[in-house]
């Protein structure tokens, strides 16, 4: 189609539809889960605005001396919100590069059960 710097991030467009088929072939069991994630004009919104991330990041983590010794990165996505940026590169760059992806926004409860009593209304909820 013509999206904003097709030209520039090509690959990164391309590459982000097989992200998209291994997305849906993962969450086919789960139609409500589907249908929360994959809107369409939401998910070619974000890939819009982190096509030039998700460029950036994949030749960091390729082209670094420390992924080459072995060394796994860890990304932290911050300001994430439903975190399409983490989903796409999950998807997108090499697997033996990444240890794991952290993903922190407001809208997240905090992950320990012993500080987080209650959801709060700016918390996502998943129900």
């Amino acid at each position: 189609a013509n999206c904003p710097g097709r030209k520039t991030y090509s690959s990164v467009y391309e590459d982000s539809i097989n992200a998209i088929v291994q997305w849906r072939k993962r969450y086919r069991g789960n139609p409500l889960l589907w249908k929360r994630v994959f809107k369409k004009e939401r998910v070619i919104k974000e890939l819009v605005e982190s096509a030039p991330i998700i460029d950036a990041v994949k030749r960091a983590i390729v082209e670094s001396s420390n992924c080459d010794a072995g060394e796994k990165v860890t990304v932290i996505d911050l300001c994430s919100g439903k975190g399409y940026l983490s989903m796409f590169l999950s998807e997108l760059l090499p697997e033996e590069k990444v240890e794991r992806f952290v993903l922190v926004d407001k809208a997240w409860a905090i992950a320990s059960k012993e500080t987080t009593l209650e959801l709060k209304p700016h918390h996502m909820n998943w129900e």
